[in-house]
């Protein structure tokens, strides 16, 4: 029997989280969580999406996107094939790489949009990693603040918090660092 097929709303957020086989940190690397960015921005060009926020882990993913056009799990199925065999081929090995299937969660609101955003910058802090989310490089909160802008859509992100982007920095900066 097949698993159920899921079904994505066009234009809905979900937040996507993907992880690796236990005991296997795929992204550990920095060149790895540079190959993971690098297949996302491939495969939105076949499949597009605006990816929102995301934050590569060692041994995990977090996404938030916006599908805007096709299918959600073609794009991911696409981004962990291909990070699959990348890895397997950089490292000698075979078989399978991710736990399961990604898991995703529709977000409803903008309430539910900050807590994903909180919840995915902080995942470094949590982990004790680093002591606040600006200090790890491998998260959308640095572009959030323009420190860096290489993987997600601000302006998006920004515009589905607020209609206004300045208001809705405030609002996010107030939620992710409440000390600013």
């Amino acid at each position: 029997m097949g698993r159920k097929k899921r079904d994505f709303v066009k234009n809905g957020i979900y937040h996507i989280t993907q992880r690796s086989i236990k005991d296997c940190f795929a992204f550990k690397e920095p060149y790895d969580k540079a190959m993971l960015l690098k297949l996302m921005d491939e495969a939105r060009l076949r499949h597009p999406f605006e990816l929102l926020y995301y934050v590569v882990m060692d041994n995990h993913v977090h996404y938030l996107i916006r599908m805007t056009e096709g299918n959600l799990s073609v794009a991911i199925g696409q981004i962990n094939r291909c990070f699959a065999r990348y890895y397997n081929r950089k490292n000698d090995r075979k078989g399978q790489l991710f736990d399961d299937r990604f898991r995703s969660t529709q977000i409803h609101g903008t309430s539910h949009l900050l807590t994903a955003i909180e919840y995915i910058a902080n995942n470094p802090v949590k982990a004790g990693i680093v002591e606040e989310a600006s200090d790890y490089r491998w998260g959308g909160h640095n572009e959030v603040l323009a420190k860096q802008i290489c993987y997600i859509d601000r302006s998006a992100l920004l515009r589905s918090i607020d209609y206004d982007e300045s208001k809705a920095l405030r609002i996010y900066l107030h939620r992710i660092s409440p000390a600013i």
